[in-house]
């Protein structure tokens, strides 16, 4: 056995049960043997046994992503929406950041009649752009964790025909910065927007800091800062990176 490959050891073992198996049909039923046919017979099993017992495939698990600094003398604003079904009640989280981690301003918002999480998602980046509009922000990075959003954005052939209007209006707004990247993340990495938004979908709150962080997500930001990342660090692969700059749409990547 130990001279011998896997392939080898699966067809000796194979034999070896047909053999068993042949010997039991001569004593038993009174069969008899043909040792070519027995060969052929104990590959063919062999087969079939590898066709219904295929290993899966093992899949790489990916690192936990972890959210990052914005270069110097940029803002990173994490967004998103909550929906919930029963009372079409919904939410929405913006948390701004600068480059060394610190919450410079953050939005919770209800939204009483929403139609859907793809709504709440669409509404939390229109409400991220237009916070930095009026803050006079130029340079800054958007990161949200509803690729469907992204993408359409993205591109406009693949507009959600639900939230065609919303997204409209950001490809407009998105025109009034100097520099502008927005960028799918996974979850893991947006966890202060998706605690401003869940908490914000079954209350009333509505509420917009500046210069101050609220106490709702203290304990998540202080997670982040643990677990800070330089750069780009642990994104979605579905990667939909859209930049613009110096108001040129023609620079869309």
């Amino acid at each position: 056995m130990d001279n011998l490959s896997m392939q080898q050891l699966e067809g000796f073992f194979m034999a070896l049960w047909t053999v068993w198996t042949e010997r039991n049909n001569m004593i038993w039923r009174g069969g008899s043997c043909n040792p070519s046919n027995m060969s052929v017979w104990a590959m063919q099993l062999l087969e079939e046994y590898k066709k219904v017992h295929t290993k899966p495939s093992v899949k790489m698990k990916r690192p936990r992503a972890k959210w990052c600094c914005p270069p110097s003398g940029r803002l990173k604003l994490n967004i998103d929406g909550a929906y919930l079904e029963d009372g079409r009640k919904g939410g929405i989280g913006v948390v701004v950041r600068n480059e060394y981690g610190n919450c410079v301003a953050a939005l919770s918002r209800h939204v009483p009649y929403a139609s859907s999480a793809m709504h709440m998602e669409a509404e939390a980046l229109r409400a991220s752009l237009l916070i930095a509009i009026h803050q006079g922000w130029d340079e800054v990075e958007i990161e949200g964790d509803c690729a469907i959003v992204m993408k359409a954005l993205a591109t406009t052939d693949g507009d959600v025909i639900e939230v065609s209007s919303i997204l409209f209006d950001c490809r407009h707004y998105m025109e009034a910065f100097r520099l502008i990247l927005l960028r799918h993340i996974y979850r893991e990495a947006n966890g202060v927007a998706h605690r401003l938004a869940h908490l914000t979908r079954s209350s009333s709150l509505d509420e917009f800091w500046v210069d101050e962080t609220p106490d709702i997500i203290q304990d998540v930001l202080m997670e982040d800062g643990c677990n800070i990342s330089r750069g780009l660090g642990n994104m979605s692969p579905s990667l939909y990176d859209l930049s613009l700059a110096n108001n040129n749409m023609g620079d869309n990547t």
